[in-house]
């Protein structure tokens, strides 16, 4: 068996990593490394940087937090990279000769967790899972928690002023700028809308339903002419070659044929150069 098919296997046999959809996988293998460790070996230190999952093909690894906590795993160790704790929580030691794969945060694990949502918290519970880190986990997070709803609540809190003051503007100096009564209207309803959607305050298909049920409500254009596009042959053209793009995409296909090409035709051949074809592959 190949290294390649070794590492495919081993993904597979994975209870959280198996979840993903093969799309995913397949653009793990090409960044994931074999290694073997000796006996007594020391793979990484608590508080070292956690670059890396490991997973584990043969032997027993020991993991030591310290104060006496210290367990044995023959399947898997080192998830804190497949999740926001920026370090490794405990002492990783070899208790006997050891083969395991090596995936990277980045861009392997980061890929993975960005296609497969749901992932991120089954790491998170197979890291309790180990009886420590809980207190360190919470304590490592809690800085980067705070910053992300400090940046979160002032974004969206200028975001609302933005919306609700800009059709108040408009409204007020749209006569000075030589607007009649229609165009203010309109502008005012186009502000809150733009502001809406460049903030994400709200869904992105929000702002424009939005800005059509006050067109609507407001009579500021007739309902025919507001509501054509949607009747249209290209509206529903668009619609078709999004949904059939969408499958092709969520499916696979259009990787796996890139894959085909890249393995019989060279970079040249399809007129890309070759750092390109690398990135293709490597992402």
């Amino acid at each position: 068996m190949s290294v390649t098919d070794r590492i495919a296997s081993r993904l597979n046999k994975d209870p959280i990593i198996s979840e993903s959809q093969n799309e995913s996988l397949a653009r793990m293998v090409r960044n994931i490394r074999e290694v073997r460790y000796e006996a007594g070996e020391q793979i990484y230190s608590k508080g070292e940087a956690a670059e890396y999952l490991y997973l584990i093909l043969e032997g027993t690894i020991k993991l030591d937090a310290g104060s006496g906590k210290a367990i044995t795993s023959t399947d898997r160790f080192g998830e804190e990279a497949a999740t926001d704790v920026p370090f490794y929580l405990s002492d990783a030691v070899a208790e006997t000769e050891i083969f395991v794969h090596l995936i990277p945060r980045s861009p392997s694990l980061r890929g993975l967790i960005d296609h497969n949502s749901d992932l991120s918290a089954k790491f998170y519970f197979a890291l309790l899972a180990k009886d420590f880190g809980k207190a360190e986990i919470e304590e490592t997070l809690a800085p980067t928690g705070e910053k992300a709803a400090n940046k979160g609540t002032w974004f969206e809190l200028v975001g609302w002023s933005l919306t609700i003051l800009t059709p108040m503007l408009v409204l007020y100096f749209g006569e000075d700028l030589g607007l009649d009564k229609e165009s203010k209207t309109f502008l005012a309803i186009f502000g809150a809308a733009v502001s809406m959607w460049v903030f994400e305050l709200v869904k992105e298909f929000l702002p424009a339903l939005f800005a059509i049920l006050l067109i609507l409500i407001l009579g500021l254009a007739p309902t025919d002419v507001v509501l054509s596009g949607f009747s249209s042959s290209g509206f529903f053209m668009a619609m078709s070659i999004l949904g059939l793009g969408t499958v092709i995409v969520l499916s696979g296909l259009s990787f796996r044929f890139l894959l085909w090409l890249l393995r019989y035709l060279s970079c040249i051949w399809m007129g890309l150069p070759s750092n390109i074809c690398g990135q293709i592959i490597r992402y």
